[in-house]
């Protein structure tokens, strides 16, 4: 016994055109058929189905190519005119390590690293933290300052608004402009040794 398969109705419409298999193009059989039980089944005329739909149906979509993190760096040179300037300009800027970029501009690379850190400062210090200062004429001086653990901690990056892009002048502007997303560790890995140390908390700078 052979199963059959409607795959379409004739030209007329009157018929019910059978193949072997669901999806064959053409149809091996014809069987005639009451046009108002076709019009109730629903069934469609070859020439109402495209060529090759049931294969463009089950093809994967083309996957996109991976985003090329440095396409996001803009090309110098920048226009800066004023301190207030430079400063916005480089807290909109990604910093570089290696051939890495990062995933936050410096400003909320630097808020993201101090929260990470559990280094707490108010809004209002966050912001006076901030410095800037005129190398040339092309170069600025951008300098960040925080309290943790009762020390003054400085960060400093040369803005070159000729190539527009942030050097890191210090370690600590290396690490605490840059922000890159790493996975979770696993939380159910037995901690070795008694309570860690507590946290101490950041009192108010005095700005200078």
């Amino acid at each position: 016994m052979i199963e059959l398969h409607a795959v379409g109705r004739s030209d007329d419409g009157n018929k019910l055109l059978l193949a072997a298999h669901p999806e064959a193009e053409t149809a091996g059989y014809a069987v005639e058929v009451n046009p108002e039980l076709l019009t109730i089944l629903d069934i469609a005329k070859p020439a109402d189905k495209p060529a090759g739909a049931a294969a463009a149906d089950e093809s994967e979509p083309e996957p996109e190519p991976p985003e090329d993190p440095f396409a996001k760096l803009p090309e110098g040179p920048l226009e800066v005119a004023s301190p207030d300037e430079a400063l916005e300009t480089a807290h909109g800027l990604w910093l570089v390590k290696g051939d890495e970029v990062s995933e936050e501009p410096l400003h909320d690379a630097v808020i993201a690293n101090l929260n990470k850190w559990n280094v707490r400062i108010s809004q209002e210090i966050l912001d006076e933290g901030w410095w800037v200062t005129k190398l040339g004429d092309r170069a600025w001086q951008i300098s960040f300052r925080y309290l943790s653990r009762g020390r003054i901690r400085e960060a400093e990056w040369v803005l070159d608004t000729e190539t527009a892009r942030l050097q890191p002048e210090n370690e600590l502007a290396e690490t605490v402009g840059f922000w890159k997303k790493r996975p979770s560790r696993n939380r159910n890995r037995r901690r070795r040794g008694g309570r860690g140390r507590g946290r101490s908390r950041g009192g108010n700078q005095k700005q200078g």
